[in-house]
């Protein structure tokens, strides 16, 4: 058994911390000079999933199971691609496309113009989670907004821009913006969280930018 006392901390809130955590802790471990508090706080998020309890939140009497604070943490990277912004947006447009160029998207299946069904995994090859994405606000050839639905283990919404920079290059822009677990505690953990996510967003659009550029695309 991994606690003898009450859960303090819902469902959701546990499912994002065993994310978090094997993020930052396989980040750490994968790093050639490792991070000792990233790895400490991957391990301590870990168990924070897993058994339902957070002695903090104890300490301060506070039991998420039937009541939650979630706080947005944002994420912007964007990249120049020496490719025509409508060739560039219709190859994103095809999310069946995404997992070429994301080393984290195992698969992407696309349930109907507007859904998808994202298949994420987690460092160290512990697992694969999923989750259900919608198209919420789309303008054809210039951007795509879209949020999580019910069920994901971290709500975010987030847009991809495309604009004109030059006569045949394009400027993505990425905005993504998730809800950390647990309030002020949460954005803490988001704080930590946040640098390892955004390198693996920049990382994800230099790989796009050099597969597209270089044609390694149909």
């Amino acid at each position: 058994m991994l606690h003898t006392m009450n859960p303090n901390i819902n469902k959701k809130e546990r499912i994002a911390s065993v994310v978090v955590g094997a993020i930052l802790l396989g980040d750490g471990l994968l790093r050639k000079r490792k991070k000792l508090i990233q790895m400490i706080a991957g391990s301590i998020l870990l168990y924070r999933g897993m058994s339902g309890n957070s002695p903090v939140y104890r300490a301060l009497d506070i039991d998420t199971t039937y009541k939650k604070s979630l706080s947005p943490s944002n994420i912007r990277v964007s990249a120049i691609i020496n490719r025509p912004r409508t060739e560039v947006y219709n190859y994103w447009r095809h999310l069946e496309n995404m997992p070429l160029f994301m080393s984290h998207v195992s698969g992407v299946e696309v349930l109907n113009p507007i859904n998808s069904r994202w298949f994420i995994s987690l460092p160290g090859n512990i697992g694969t989670i999923q989750y259900d994405t919608a198209i919420v606000h789309e303008e054809e050839g210039r951007m795509i907004g879209w949020k999580s639905l019910p069920g994901a283990p971290i709500e975010h919404v987030g847009k991809v821009t495309f604009e004109d920079a030059g006569a045949d290059s394009t400027k993505i822009d990425i905005l993504f913006s998730y809800q950390a677990p647990g309030g002020k505690i949460g954005k803490g953990i988001a704080q930590l969280f946040t640098p390892v996510f955004q390198k693996q967003v920049r990382k994800d659009l230099e790989n796009f930018k050099w597969h597209f550029e270089k044609g390694q695309y149909v």
